[in-house]
Order: C-alpha cells, then structure tokens, then sequence
C-alpha cells in the first residue's frame, strides 16, 4: 500500500519554525490516542502546546510510525485511525460457511450476547469458527469515528487546495481534530495556506494582522470564544489592546488596575508609559497584564538610561491603540450583523408559530393578545396574571433557532397550544369582565339620568343624603340585572328603571343604616344631654328613623383620613392667637376663600371639627384614591372616575367613587362637643340648639382662658371670634382644656364686631382682601364622573354648554337654580371672619334653665 501525503517523513520538521507560528496556540480535547483499540480512546487534556518546542515536534511525530496493513488483510476504510495499530485478521466468510455464522446470531439474538455453544463436533465451530474451521471476528456497524482517515490517503497538494477555501475558524478547527493535521497546517509550509485563509476575512472587514503576532494566533484571537488562560469557553469579550481574551476569574488573577501605580513614584510613571492599558467601559479604569508590567519594570530597572529602549516602547503602545480601534470597530460590526441575523431568525420563528396556531383556531386570542396584554391599558383587561407571559417573551418564540415542520410537530406544537388555551381561558374570563363593566357603566348612567329627572330633584334636593353611585350598583336588585347571562340583550335606562322606579323604599331603608351607624358613634353624655336614650324598646321609635337628630350643634364629628390632606371642612382662615408656624403657614396673608397661599396642610394638633351637615358629604366618605390597577386600567369601573372632585390639594385626577363609609371615616369629637356645650351655655342657648339655629343667632364670644378669668367689663381689650372660631381657638390653643370657658358679648357690640370684622383685614395687611366669588355646583352632573368641585357663573355656563350641550340662557332663568345648579356648599362650612380685637362693654346675661344644663 502507498504512503499517503499526511505519512510523509519530512526530515526538516524537527528543527526550528519561522516565527509565524512562535505563538502558543490550544490544544483542544476530543483527539484519539494512537494506541487506542477496538473502538475505545484516550482523551488528551486541554494544554498550551507551544508549536515549535522539541516535545511537541516529537509528540506530532508519533502519527508517522504507523504500522502498514497487509495487501491480504480486508480492513475496512473507515476503521482506519491515525497511529492505530492493525487489525487481527479476518478470514472470508463465503457461501459455504455464512448460513452457519447467520444461525448461531439469530439463536442468540445478539453478536455480543455469550451463549452456551452446543458441541457440533468440530473444535473451530465449538469456538466461533466457520465451517472451515477458520476463526471470524464479529462484523461492527459502520460508525462515524475514523471517517476522516480517508483524507489522510490523499496527497499533500490536493490537501492544501481543499483546505485553500475554508476560512480561518475552520482551519484552526482542524488542526485541532488530530496530530496529523496538526502537524501539517502548523508547519511552515502551511503558511501562504493561512495567508490563502484570511484573504476573504479581510474582504470581510476582519481587522489586519498585527506584525508581531502569526495568523494562527490571530485566527485563534478573533474567533475562538474561550479564555487564554484557563481555557474555559464563552468568553465573548476580548481585550484588544492587550490582545486576550480571559474569563472573570482569569482576569482578576492576570490583570492590574492603573491606580496602583503610585503617581509620586518615578519608575511607576516611567513604567506606566511604556504600558497599554484596556480601559474599562464602566468607569474607563484602564488594565495591563502584570506580567507585561513585571518585564517593563525589569527592563527600566536594567536600562534605565535607555531612552531608546522607552521610546520604542511607547510607539509600541500608540501602535497597539490604534490598531485596537480598528478591531473594536470590526467586533461591533460583527455583533450588528449578529443581531441582525438572530432578528431576522426570531421574527421567522414567531411568524411560523402563529400562523400554525391560527390555522388551529386561535385568531381571536391572538387579537386579544395584540390588544391587551402586547399593549396593556388600551382596552378593559382584567388584573394581570404574572404567569400569562406575552406570546413574543414566550421561551419557544423568543429564542433565534430556525423551525421545521418536524420540530413543531415533535414538541413546539403541544407546548404553544397549551399556552394558548390558557390565554383562551384568560380571554373568556375576561370578555365576561368587560360585558359586567359595560353593564354596571349603563347602571351608573341610570342612576345619574334618574336623578336628573324633574320629579327626583323635588323629592330629593340637593343637600339630601342619599346613596352614591356606587351604593347602588352594588346593591343586589341591580347586582341581579347585572349578573345576568352573556346573551341578554344590551342594557339600556329602561332595564334598570322598574328598579329605579321602587328604589324610595331602598334609600329611605339605606339612609336608616346609615344614621344607626353614625348615632353609635356618639358618646353617651351627649346622648344623655339631648335626650336621647339608646335603649329604645320603653321609649318609641329609635331616634335614627330620621336625620333631624344630626342637626343639633353639640355634634361634631371629625375626619381619620388626615394624613396631611387638607379636607374642603375649612371654618377658619386666621386667628392671631393661633400658632401657625406650626403649620407652616408663615407670615403669608390668608385668603377670604378659606385658604391660605401656601397652601400648607394642618398638622395633626389642628383639629377640624364638622358639623351637619358636613360630615354627610365631606369627600372622604364617599371618594377613595384608585389602586395601581385601576390607575393601569382607566376603563376599569369607568363610571366611578372623578376628574374634578378632590379630598386633598393632590389628589384630583387619582380619585373615585366609593360606597359612603361616614362611620368607617368619622369619629365623634367628644372634645369639640363639650367646647359647643360650653359655648350654648355662655349663649343662653338650650343643648339641643341646631347647627342653623346657632348660625343664624351668629353670637360673639370672648375667650375667658385668654383674659385669666377677666370678664367684659368695657375697659379690657379682648378677642372676640365667632362661635365657630371659638371652637377651633380651644382645640388648637388650649388643646381642648376642660377648664376653656367662654363669654358671650352683648348685641350692641356684636354688631360692632361685625363692622370691624370687615375691615380687619385690610387694617393687618394694609390691601383689600381677594373678592370672595360665589360657587355654585351642577346637579346634571351629580354623582358622575364629570362633577365639578365649585365653578363660578362663568365657569359653570362653560361648563353647562360644553359638557351638557345646554345653552346659557337655561341656566340665567329663574327655575334653573335647584334644577340645573345649586348654591349650597355641600361638605363645605360657612367661611369664617377674621377675629378682632375691641372693648366691649358687658356681658351677655345667660338665660338658659339650670334644669336644663344639669350635665354641665
């Protein structure tokens, strides 16, 4: 048998190579021993093997000694392997002797199974042998190892010219596969081969070779993503300037930061020149190899007059930075065009997979899908399901491998069509939502439409205290309606109007429930005061029947949702006497609005008592801040949205409606009712005295705590305040005192207190206070997401024609007030005076009974 070119002996190859190949280069797993046999081999460890050290030539030259096979021999091709020895021989199995080989394998069943042999009277037959009595090797299927054995029979020059059109990566690959490729593609003669190689790199943008290094090295740097130090694979990053690539770890251990080179230092300065650094994208700290720092250091230290030597080394380092430039820019081509192709590979993928699943009948959940979950907040969706992945994140759409119609029907395919049954059942639950949405909008509607209506205006002003929107949507008549199934016809007014048309019963029963919760939040010595027992069954109907027992002024309740809101319940604008830097208010003027320019928050020492009928409809009763789902979702419950109402000076447009929840918001404030007890007896006035009773007798009180017990006796400056702002001077000065007594001034000085009263703020703050414009409120509007806090006249013909398409003449006519609009201050108190200081001249004589203030 002829040698093959890969067989030659070249009688120079162990002497020394040009410096192309004076590079370490890897030396990857995976190559067969040349001793292995029978199909079994050793796996050499991954090691840096230096091409042209005596070990490594002696090591590659193993594969020469390769012992010839016999022309008699029958040895299959593919079994052949670099270095192995040769075969036993196998004798020929012919016609004579096959039939008897073919029934011994098919009574065992396998070739390799050991059977008891029956004795056939021959020994050769006894031990395996043919009829001839020759011995045979069991025949092995034909595998794939040893196939490029066959490559190793061709000539040297045919070798190269196939090798001539593969590109660097490939080459590299394959002097890795054996020794003998190995020692042929890094011999010397191999040279113009790889030069041959980088040619179509280099059309290709590859940046050029550096001078100083070989092209194995260099295809090695380039293409092979695996640390030069460990040898660990995926290391993608590649330090161009110091012309490595290192893992993580590798790099901790081989490379030093810039900063620890002492600047004071000449010799660090010296070296730090001659050095290049890769910079760091992160921070821009650059990094050398210690052990180029530790030759530089040797050299300088050596030479350290060589200013030559320096020189050189310095051109060196521009040479290096300037030709890494270039590589980065090749790196990040290359990265573009990998982006690009993985694009192009995932849009194919996800194309492919959904319009198999269309075919399967999934159009409308991929609908569902573009609409709502691809694109969240454009439609009514239900709470999202962290599980519900998009279809484009799913793992089997998302990832840059081609698909095949073998692939999706192996296993894409029941992966994808389980995915889309779950978000079948997420679309279904969700139509089912939005239909119940729909449905309770048109309640809400409803609800509103009905108390536009002419005859609900007169049954039920505007300041009666009535059920929110949402109180009646959520009440089980409506529930009922709502509930229905899929396939009742559209909801309209006329579908909820039986109910609307018996709801007087529903309100007035409400309206009781409310007033019970409200009447056992009041302590029992106001109670015991007005007369009124809790214990009912001896003494008739229970006073919660009726809203009338709210009015009395000795009822205050106050607000738990402060939390530095300011509530629309402001009674005072200014009091001297007050401490307001503690609420921030500083030296700025207060408004006649009941605000101040700041627009500071009370604390939480402020109290802010409300009377009736405030805390009926102070917002925080019936509004409620949206969660982050419904802020996501704005058409979640769309018809519980307010635009223009607020409990607090920022939350306007993070509002909604909620069922009222005066008791779960309200707590009776005790101190601030024995305040107006105290006040209605300095007054003369009875305890069961009604909040508009009070209001319209209007008293002007002194406080006796601030004089030291002195009384009015017509020679002592004092304070006089309102009845209102008396109560708000003893909670906030003397943190509601039991021992707070009050005064009341006679009529004459009342009346010149008013007169001062009007001018004081001109005479502290030397202008004229802001005009106090009337507000008036929409009852076209009430309970719907459009209602206004408080517009002037203006503001609500503006309003009037360009929400409800009205035209400003209906609401200048007479009947539009209590139809079309109110000037009523729902959950707003009268806005207070400012306080004054005068001399009155005596008090005013209290009248009431003793038998009547026994619970003083």
């Amino acid at each position: 048998m002829p040698v093959s070119g890969l067989q030659r002996v070249d009688h120079h190859h162990h002497h020394h190579h040009n410096s192309v190949f004076d590079d370490w280069i890897p030396l990857y797993t995976g190559i067969k021993s040349e001793g292995s046999s029978a199909g079994m081999s050793t796996s050499i460890p991954e090691v840096l093997v230096h091409a042209d050290t005596p070990a490594t030539d002696a090591k590659l030259a193993v594969a020469a000694e390769e012992k010839t096979v016999s022309s008699q021999e029958s040895v299959p091709v593919d079994e052949l392997q670099v270095g192995s020895k040769a075969k036993p021989k196998q004798l020929k199995i012919t016609a004579s002797n096959g039939w008897q080989v073919l029934a011994k394998v098919s009574a065992t069943g396998s070739r390799k199974k050991r059977v008891k042999r029956e004795d056939s009277g021959s020994p050769a037959l006894a031990n395996g042998g043919n009829a001839s009595g020759m011995y045979t090797q069991p025949t092995k299927r034909a595998g794939t190892r040893g196939k490029l054995a066959v490559l190793l029979s061709l000539p040297v020059d045919i070798l190269f010219e196939v090798f001539g059109h593969l590109a660097p990566l490939d080459l590299l690959r394959l002097s890795r596969t054996n020794k003998a490729f190995r020692r042929e593609l890094l011999h010397k003669s191999a040279t113009s081969l790889w030069k041959e190689s980088f040619v179509k790199a280099y059309r290709d943008g590859a940046p050029p070779c550096p001078e100083d290094l070989s092209l194995v090295f260099w295809a090695n740097l380039l293409y092979e993503p695996h640390c030069h130090n460990c040898l660990a694979p995926g290391v993608r990053s590649i330090e161009w300037v110091l012309r490595i690539r290192l893992c993580v770890k590798c790099a901790k251990l081989l490379l030093i930061s810039e900063k620890k080179f002492r600047p004071w230092v000449e010799l660090d300065r010296t070296v730090k020149e001659c050095l290049s650094f890769e910079k760091r994208e992160r921070d821009g700290t650059g990094f050398c190899l210690k052990k180029d720092r530790d030759d530089a250091f040797e050299a300088i230290k050596r030479e350290p007059e060589n200013t030559a030597q320096r020189d050189k080394m310095k051109s060196v380092v521009r040479e290096r930075e300037e030709h890494a430039k270039v590589c980065r820019e090749w790196a990040e081509r290359l990265l573009e065009a990998r982006e690009t192709e993985l694009s192009i590979l995932r849009a194919e993928r996800q194309t492919f997979i959904e319009e198999h699943l269309c075919a399967l009948g999934y159009e409308e959940e991929f609908s569902f899908l573009e609409e709502v979950i691809n694109r969240p907040g454009r439609n009514l969706l239900m709470p999202p399901i962290e599980e519900l992945k998009r279809f484009y994140e799913h793992e089997e759409v998302k990832v840059a491998k081609p698909i095949t119609e073998r692939i999706w029907n192996n296993r894409v395919k029941a992966i994808m069509v389980s995915y889309m049954e779950e978000v079948k059942a997420y679309r279904l639950a969700n139509d089912r939502k939005t239909l119940l949405n729909a449905r309770r909008n048109e309640a809400a509607s409803a609800w509103t439409k009905w108390l536009r209506m002419e005859s609900q205006v007169k049954r039920y002003p505007p300041s009666a205290f009535l059920p929110t929107v949402q109180d009646f949507v959520d009440d089980a008549s409506v529930q009922s309606l709502i509930n229905a199934a899929d396939d009742v016809e559209v909801f309209t007014f006329e579908t909820f109007k039986p109910v609307l048309d018996s709801y007087h019963t529903t309100i007035e029963t409400w309206q009781k429930n409310q007033s019970r919760k409200l009447f056992d939040l009041v302590d029992s010595n106001t109670i015991w005061a007005l007369g009124v027992w809790k214990d009912h069954r001896a003494w008739g109907p229970p006073p919660w029947d009726k809203l009338d027992w709210m009015e009395a002024a000795v009822l205050t309740f106050k607000c738990t949702e402060r939390g530095g809101s300011v509530h629309d319940t402001v009674q005072i604008i200014d009091d001297p006497t007050a401490p307001w830097s503690r609420s921030h208010y500083g030296s700025k003027p207060p408004t006649m609005a009941g605000g101040y320019d700041g627009h500071a928050p009370p604390t939480e020492e402020e109290h802010e008592p409300m009377w009736f009928p405030e805390f009926l409809h102070h917002g925080c009763c019936k509004l409620r801040h949206r969660t982050v789902d419904e802020m996501q979702n704005p058409l979640y419950n769309e018809y519980a949205i307010v635009n223009r109402l607020r409990i607090d000076r920022l939350s306007r447009l993070t509002l909604r409606r909620d069922k009222w929840s005066g008791a779960e918001r309200l707590v009776f404030d005790d101190k601030a009712s024995d305040v107006v007890k105290k006040i209605l007896k300095a007054s003369g006035l009875s305890v069961k005295t009604k909040v508009g009773e009070l209001d319209k007798i209007d008293p002007r009180l002194v406080c006796l705590k601030c004089t030291y017990g002195g009384k009015c006796d017509g020679e002592r400056r004092v304070t006089v305040r309102t009845w209102r702002n008396s109560v708000k001077h003893a909670l906030s000065v003397h943190w509601g005192s039991s021992s707070v007594q009050f005064e009341r001034i006679s009529d004459e000085d009342a009346k010149e207190a008013r007169r001062l009263e009007a001018a004081e703020y001109f005479r502290r703050y030397q202008k004229e206070p802001r005009p106090l414009v009337r507000r008036f409120r929409c009852l076209l509007c009430r309970d719907s997401r459009h209602e206004e806090q408080g517009l002037p006249m203006a503001g609500l013909i503006r309003h009037i024609e360009t929400v409800h398409a009205l035209h400003s003449s209906d609401v200048t006519q007479p009947e539009a007030e209590g139809t079309i609009y109110t000037k009523e201050a729902l959950g707003v108190a009268p806005i207070q005076p400012l306080a004054v200081q005068m001399v009155p001249k005596a008090g005013y004589p209290p009248t009431v009974n003793e038998s009547e203030s026994t619970y003083y």
